[in-house]
Parts: C-alpha cells; structure tokens; sequence
C-alpha cells in the first residue's frame, strides 16, 4: 500500500511497516495524546511550575526492537515508498523490552 493508504489505517489504530526498511521489526503506529505533570528537574520546570499538568498531542511513533517508542518524521522515501503493510499481530519475542540483541 502507499503512504496515504498506510497513514488512513494509522489513524484506525493500525500498526504500519515497510518491507523496504532495514529493521525489520520496526513499527510505527499512533500515539494518543496524553497529559502529564511537570516534574523537579524538567526543562519546563524553568517556565512552568512543578505539578502544573502539560497536554502531549497526537503524535506518530515507531516502536523499536528493544520495545522503546519515540516520535518518527517520515522521509521521503517513505512518503513516496508502495510497501506499507499493516503488521499482522502476531507477537515477536524481539519485541520484549530489554531484549535487542
């Protein structure tokens, strides 16, 4: 599927891959938005108070082999690539946390 097709089914709650990717056990998927406090010691402590409750938008994340998420930005290879796959579900043991080799 294309990237338009890939970006719809994100928005489905789909977990998305590239057949073209090198890590084949990457995944992207939406992340909801969320709120959380600001903490002592955070850089927003600075200009915010602590405890004040900050909002996180949607947001695409990929999800790593070592089961750490972070915010992705497609390239333009991606935005452009045919071989988006919805993941299947299946559960992989590399997705366990703490266990990439």
């Amino acid at each position: 599927m294309d990237f338009s097709d890939a970006l719809r089914a994100i928005k489905r709650g789909k977990m998305l891959c590239r057949a073209g990717w090198n890590g084949r056990h990457l995944r992207i998927f939406m992340v909801d938005s969320t709120e959380r406090p600001v903490k002592d010691g955070d850089a927003m402590a600075q200009r915010v108070p602590v405890g004040t409750m900050l909002g996180h938008n949607n947001h695409i994340g990929i999800l790593a082999k070592d089961g750490t998420v972070t915010p992705w930005l497609a390239s333009q290879q991606d935005l452009l690539a045919d071989d988006w796959m919805i993941d299947d579900g299946g559960v992989e043991e590399s997705f366990v946390r703490g266990s990439a080799a």
